[in-house]
């Protein structure tokens, strides 16, 4: 899939109301779709046949997001993970337009942490604004993997920094904080960054609007969709020598292995 979105946004009125009108799935969902086979049929039963935000039948807590969210919820370990944007901000030193992956306590929605990632300026065709995170993270164990608004993969720790500042990654005041701005001080609802792969800079690819990619993991690496992009005419692919796809050390963020995209 290329970084171009298609999709109409879902606006102000998205609640997360949708993952939890019935019970989550045996075992968790802890990627887009079942383990290595991507089906989306789930083998639990006897759940509702409908729910009603408005007078609660069937759901068992709401959480309004931002105005704008297109990534799946991940379900695992006690946890949501749920990509959107900053329209309402959970963090009050977070104003304006970011991108957002917010951590939330399965059992009643409260925010665990939240990745903050501020916006792409010089060029809005190359991170698209209010979209907000649209990748659906890959969760492994107590490791989550995904891709930024930023088009950074990123593996963070799945317990924040309730356990410390885990992993080589100690800058997390300063990625957080917007181009020219000093670091921000960590506080205990960021995210623990264990690494950042930066794609443009890394591999070479272009970024076009918002990047969605579904990591799939097996074994020590990551298999990574680049989301490499056209330009603002959304017809002409600026790096065409580009990968479209990367394999990647899940412990290091050190790419192993890389295709070769020539259009």
């Amino acid at each position: 899939m290329k970084s171009r979105q298609h999709t109409a946004p879902l606006l102000a009125a998205l609640m997360l109301t949708c993952c939890f009108a019935v019970p989550t799935w045996a075992g968790g969902q802890a990627q887009w779709g079942q383990n290595h086979s991507r089906n989306m049929v789930s083998a639990e039963t006897g759940l509702p046949a409908s729910f009603d935000p408005a007078s609660g039948k069937n759901v068992k807590w709401s959480v309004s997001l931002g105005n704008k969210a297109y990534a799946s919820p991940i379900v695992t370990r006690g946890k949501v993970l749920i990509g959107t944007n900053n329209a309402k901000p959970l963090d009050p030193r977070h104003q304006g337009d970011r991108g957002v992956l917010r951590c939330l306590n399965e059992f009643d929605g409260s925010l665990a942490w939240q990745l903050v990632v501020p916006r792409v300026t010089e060029d809005k065709f190359k991170d698209w604004p209010y979209i907000g995170m649209c990748s659906p993270p890959t969760v492994v164990g107590d490791r989550v993997y995904t891709m930024t608004n930023r088009m950074e993969v990123v593996s963070l720790d799945l317990d924040g920094m309730a356990d410390g500042n885990d992993g080589p990654f100690k800058e997390e005041g300063r990625h957080m904080a917007p181009a020219g701005q000093p670091a921000m001080d960590i506080t205990a609802i960021d995210a623990d960054i264990l690494w950042i792969l930066d794609l443009p800079s890394a591999a070479g690819v272009y970024a076009h609007d918002a990047p969605h990619a579904s990591i799939l993991a097996d074994g020590p690496y990551l298999y990574i969709n680049t989301c490499n992009g056209v330009d603002n005419t959304h017809i002409k692919i600026q790096r065409p020598d580009a990968p479209s796809l990367i394999v990647v050390d899940r412990k290091t963020g050190r790419i192993v292995a890389q295709d070769a995209e020539r259009i």
